[in-house]
């Protein structure tokens, strides 16, 4: 089992210390149905023997975080264009089975919105912590499949601000899609977007999924 729990707030980087499970590292992942794995990296944080599994869902607002948690789930709860009052306005755990074993899914709000104070963030990542012991083993980063708006950086660096550079090892980036890829294969729209892209693909070990939504 990986290590305590420990939170430790800063006033202006509340980061905090998530016990990701170390069991089965580098080991392969058995993901959903019509998940449409795509990686260039064999190495994935979580092992197929793990009873229960445990994710982290973490994106931006429209990135498709709705479509990725259906499809995860294995079933509609909100539908994958939810209204505005049904986005999530705090970090809510979902449970579902997927390959006769239990999944736990941690579904959290737009951390990464301007609007999102820091005091709501420090009790929402505690929550997330809290609903997601004794530890995740891995957190799924939905980015959309677009032209690049330029907020990658944003979201790398506040993701480091929360949980520290360590957290990169248990991150896997879940690209979604509605035919945006058309006849471009995800490795060429990794090729021709933004540096900023490029470098958060590798901080996550070049771990990726891609969804068509």
């Amino acid at each position: 089992m990986s290590t305590m729990k420990m939170l430790n707030w800063n006033m202006e980087r509340p980061q905090i210390q998530v016990p990701y499970s170390q069991s089965g590292d580098r080991e392969s992942m058995d993901y959903p149905p019509d998940m449409g794995r795509k990686s260039s990296s064999p190495d994935s944080p979580v092992s197929p023997s793990v009873s229960e599994l445990r994710l982290v869902l973490l994106g931006r607002t429209g990135a498709g975080r709705s479509a990725a948690r259906n499809t995860i789930l294995g079933r509609e709860e909100f539908g994958a264009q939810a209204s505005p009052s049904a986005v999530t306005q705090k970090s809510k755990r979902r449970k579902g089975d997927v390959y006769g074993r239990q999944l736990v899914l941690v579904d959290t709000p737009d951390w990464f919105c301007p609007g999102f104070s820091l005091e709501e963030m420090r009790q929402d990542v505690g929550l997330c912590v809290r609903l997601s012991a004794p530890g995740p083993h891995a957190s799924l980063l939905v980015i959309p499949v677009e032209p690049s708006k330029g907020e990658e950086r944003g979201v790398q660096e506040r993701i480091e601000e929360m949980f520290g550079d360590g957290c990169w090892g248990h991150t896997v980036i879940l690209f979604t899609h509605d035919d945006g890829l058309k006849e471009q294969s995800i490795e060429e729209f990794l090729q021709a977007g933004s540096q900023d892209l490029q470098r958060l693909v590798e901080k996550c070990g070049s771990r990726y999924n891609v969804l068509n939504i």
